[in-house]
């Protein structure tokens, strides 16, 4: 038994020697050559597969930017109708402009003109100390109207009486009343409560004979307040219900100023022309002579100028 355990000794002995002997020793310091690489160490790359990648990437590079300059011309392709269109944005902007500059130099002149007209009647209130009544009887002639400047306003001081008698009335002592109320309003200058004032007269004693001076003094207020279109309907008022009051030549170059400054030159030509042609020997149509050839020269002015700023 003792020899049997022996033998097994023995023999698993045999077997260890051997196998040591098979597997090689590798030793972890040893630097030689002949040693196995370690499986996690990385594998050298190859010189040609370096170069190649280096290209792809510098042709990747190179790409990106000629597709970036593409998109920018592109882009700036794009703007250029927008610039056209922005030129030509700015030169009609650059003649309504100037048409603009026309326009309110042309008012200017006429806000200049009726300011002088406007001055002229506020000195003929002024000097006035009070009205002269309804039924005291005005020679035209010598009246401030008939020897009114070849541009003043009529002087609405006072009531001139007419030729034919428009209306059958008289004033009473209620209507004459209202209607010294307004002129004195009037007369210092109120000027918006003198046109409230005379407009009351009127609804409340349509047949008092003052009626003909409230719509005359109402067409020149307007007129002093700038509102054309209610100066004129009162002038179209005066010269078609009282036709032969010696005022109608006067009224007839204060509704061609109104008509000029509403913008209806041409109205405002034809009643000058009227002016000349019906009352040839009148101050008024000196007048109307002097403003139509005034205003013919600012309207070809102001034509030329715009024809001359669009061609720029």
């Amino acid at each position: 038994m003792k020899f049997i355990r022996a033998s097994i000794l023995l023999l698993g002995f045999c077997i260890s020697i051997g196998a040591y002997a098979i597997a090689p020793v590798v030793d972890a310091y040893d630097d030689g050559d002949d040693s196995a690489p370690s499986s996690t160490a990385s594998s050298p790359v190859p010189k040609d597969t370096e170069n190649a990648a280096n290209s792809a990437a510098n042709n990747k590079s190179s790409f990106s930017l000629g597709q970036r300059l593409s998109i920018q011309e592109q882009q700036i392709a794009n703007l250029n109708p927008l610039l056209v269109q922005v030129d030509d944005l700015t030169q009609k902007v650059q003649v309504l402009q100037g048409k603009l500059e026309e326009q309110q130099h042309r008012i200017k002149l006429l806000e200049d003109q009726i300011r002088s007209q406007y001055q002229d009647i506020d000195k003929r209130l002024t000097s006035r100390t009070a009205p002269v009544s309804a039924g005291s009887t005005v020679n035209p002639s010598s009246s401030p109207v008939a020897n009114a400047t070849h541009t003043n306003l009529s002087a609405p001081a006072a009531a001139v009486k007419t030729s034919v008698n428009p209306i059958p009335g008289a004033a009473t002592a209620v209507g004459e009343r209202a209607y010294q109320a307004a002129f004195q309003l009037l007369k210092n200058k109120q000027y918006p409560l003198a046109i409230q004032g005379f407009e009351d007269f009127i609804k409340k004693y349509p047949a008092d004979i003052n009626l003909p001076n409230a719509n005359y003094f109402l067409g020149q207020l307007y007129l002093l307040q700038g509102q054309p279109e209610q100066s004129i309907g009162r002038f179209n008022h005066f010269t078609a219900a009282y036709p032969q009051d010696a005022r109608i030549p006067d009224a007839l170059l204060q509704l061609g100023l109104a008509y000029f400054a509403k913008g209806e030159k041409s109205t405002a030509m034809d009643t000058f022309k009227k002016i000349i042609q019906r009352y040839p020997d009148s101050k008024a149509a000196q007048a109307a002579q002097a403003r139509l050839q005034q205003f013919q020269a600012m309207i070809s002015a102001a034509n030329a100028n715009i024809v001359a700023k669009s061609k720029v």
